[in-house]
């Protein structure tokens, strides 16, 4: 959706604008968008995290997908601005202009992205946000407590 509908869009905008695609087996049809100029397919990195700390904004603009849900909470946990579609968002309990941009058409899509590119007041509190929801909802250590809370419960009956 980003490429074909939204990059030149973006590009107007904010022509400095660069896209990393970044993500393990990438397909032929991802591979082919590279240009090596302002699109670059890197595939699999070493450290999502340092390209996930080198990036403005993180887009997930997929229509389904379980492992996008994991990719959006790491870009969150960096207090990364996230653009994606309710789809990738999944079961995350994020507010939309608060903690994420939801944007399921392309132009709203684009304009999100357009929006975190330009006001970086905004990007930097969306990203604030995010960074807080995730360390306060979906933190591992969290979810350890109540495991042990349940198996503690179980094993003393």
């Amino acid at each position: 959706m980003v490429i074909e509908n939204c990059f030149d869009h973006i590009k107007q905008w904010v022509p400095d604008t660069r896209l990393l695609i970044v993500g393990a087996n990438p397909d032929r049809k991802v591979r082919s968008y590279n240009n090596s100029k302002d699109i670059f397919v890197k595939g699999f990195v070493p450290s999502m995290i340092d390209e996930l700390n080198n990036a403005q904004v993180a887009i997930c603009p997929v229509d389904s997908g379980y492992g996008m849900h994991i990719k959006i909470l790491e870009s969150m946990s960096c207090g990364l601005p996230v653009v994606a579609t309710s789809s990738a968002l999944g079961s995350i309990e994020a507010v939309n202009c608060k903690d994420i941009l939801i944007a399921d058409e392309p132009n709203v899509f684009s304009d999100a992205c357009i929006e975190l590119l330009k006001n970086h007041t905004f990007a930097f509190e969306v990203g604030k946000n995010a960074r807080k929801l995730v360390t306060e909802r979906y933190d591992w250590r969290i979810h350890v407590e109540k495991l042990d809370q349940l198996y503690g419960s179980l094993s003393s009956n």
